[in-house]
């Protein structure tokens, strides 16, 4: 392996500047979904801000990257404006020889819906609004046959261009792995999980 993709020490963090298959270049941490980190990083290849979504994976555990593979499918096969974008999904290895899976998401600035409601309620208009704009993404979900399994404020993203879906991708297969719920996003998707992703 080259130094551009250095593994990850295993159960380390994964530190600012870490490059992820030579692309991305991991800026900061903006969230975590259990074993989940998302990240803003920087795609160096198409020089655009993007959110990263990893995940330290036993190659042993086949059904479980399996899983985060097919959940990243499904995501990136989404095409509705209420719903994180997914550009990218891979594995690299970690020192200790596990999985370090991605999933590569746009990057979102605003807050959650958690962060929006911590400062008190919206006002009526404001909020029936963000009502519509999730439940139209939320609808765009079930007509293709996927259940978000973990919608809560958390998951609903506030951008100036609207509203965004978080949790579809790998975050969610890892939420839903995990049985726990994630850490607000400060900005990105967490996406993420996903983003997001």
């Amino acid at each position: 392996m080259s130094g551009d993709n250095a593994p990850r020490p295993r159960g380390g963090p994964v530190d600012p500047g870490f490059r992820l298959d030579g692309r991305y270049r991991l800026e900061r941490r903006t969230g975590r979904h259990g074993q989940a980190e998302v990240w803003r990083a920087h795609d160096e290849l198409l020089a655009r801000p993007v959110a990263v979504t990893l995940a330290s994976v036993p190659r042993a555990h086949r059904d479980l990257r399996r899983r985060l593979r097919d959940a990243a499918r499904a995501a990136a096969a989404l095409d509705h404006p209420g719903i994180v974008t997914t550009y990218d999904f891979g594995e690299a290895e970690d020192t200790g020889g596990d999985a370090l899976v991605y999933a590569v998401t746009e990057f979102l600035t605003g807050e959650s819906l958690a962060a929006r409601l911590g400062r008190g309620l919206p006002e009526p208009h404001e909020a029936l609004d963000a009502c519509a704009q999730a439940a139209d993404a939320l609808a765009a979900v079930h007509a293709c046959g996927i259940a978000h399994g973990d919608l809560s404020p958390a998951q609903v993203f506030l951008t100036e261009d609207g509203v965004k879906l978080l949790g579809l991708g790998i975050t969610g297969a890892i939420a839903a792995q995990d049985g726990g719920a994630p850490e607000p996003a400060k900005s990105g998707p967490a996406k993420t999980d996903p983003a997001e992703t």
